[in-house]
């Protein structure tokens, strides 16, 4: 487990990489490029999934350009898929518009529980296989 000012990141079963998101942190472009390489390093070049889990979380930001750096693969080159946890409606209408506003990359996808996220991705991996 790596436990950064942002988020706590551990490696899980089948090439997905598991992200809790702390609650009360401002994310910036500067502090998602450390978080990435933490992935591609995790990865050690393989495919991996990823899976950020925005569940409890009362408060936080997220600024423009973050959004803007998440939506492209130029910084996460080796990754397939992302899903998203949550459980409050504040935090689904900010996902909902991360997806309609900056339309990223890679498949993405929102779920309340970590079991439906985790069948998708494993979908989404068979699916790219094909």
């Amino acid at each position: 487990m790596i436990l950064t000012k942002l988020v706590e990141i551990r490696p899980l079963k089948n090439g997905t990489i598991y992200v809790k998101v702390l609650d009360g942190k401002d994310f910036t472009a500067e502090e998602l490029l450390k978080i990435y390489a933490i992935f591609e390093d995790m990865a050690n070049g393989k495919p991996y999934k990823v899976i950020n889990d925005a569940r409890g979380i009362t408060v936080g930001h997220i600024d423009m350009e973050a959004f803007k750096v998440n939506s492209t693969k130029q910084h996460t080159p080796n990754q397939v898929a992302e899903a998203y946890l949550f459980d409050t409606l504040h935090i689904r209408l900010l996902i909902n518009f991360y997806f309609k506003i900056f339309k990223p990359a890679i498949p993405s996808k929102m779920f309340e529980t970590l079991e439906e996220a985790e069948k998708w991705l494993n979908r989404v991996e068979i699916e790219q296989l094909k």
